[in-house]
């Protein structure tokens, strides 16, 4: 499972996916959401949603998954912010997403909140959307 899931995401986002989310995601990256995933036993599904979370939030240090939670933004220090943001991302997966990418954006990212004034929240969902339909996931 582990090796389907790094050929899974190096063919979806490394070279070549140029649409405007991601050229790259580093190999340690990966691991640690590989091993998030696996950690809080995710379903592929799950697992496609992790990673695809990833590449639309394309957060700095502390923001990674675009976790907002001030226990979730305690490092800012690449790594271990990364761990604890994929922790939090798949933990959240694993109890909310019911395969209703509807119904979980609406509380991982939802629209029309104080801390979007730009409103780019909008464009979550639809980007979350074609990155796991490249994965596979209808």
């Amino acid at each position: 499972m582990k090796e389907m899931l790094f050929c899974l995401a190096f063919w979806v986002f490394c070279p070549g996916v140029t649409d405007g989310f991601v050229t790259e995601l580093p190999e340690q990256e990966l691991r640690i959401l590989v091993f998030a995933a696996e950690q809080h036993k995710l379903s592929a599904e799950q697992t496609r949603l992790l990673l695809a979370i990833r590449c639309v939030e394309q957060g700095r240090p502390g923001r990674e998954m675009g976790v907002l939670s001030v226990e979730a933004m305690r490092y800012e220090d690449g790594l271990s912010s990364m761990l604890v943001q994929a922790f939090w991302s798949a933990a959240t997966i694993k109890k909310r997403y019911t395969g209703d990418l509807k119904a979980f954006a609406e509380r991982y990212c939802p629209r029309n909140v104080d801390n979007d004034p730009t409103n780019l929240n909008q464009y979550w969902r639809p980007g979350v959307r074609r990155l796991m339909k490249k994965m596979g996931v209808k």
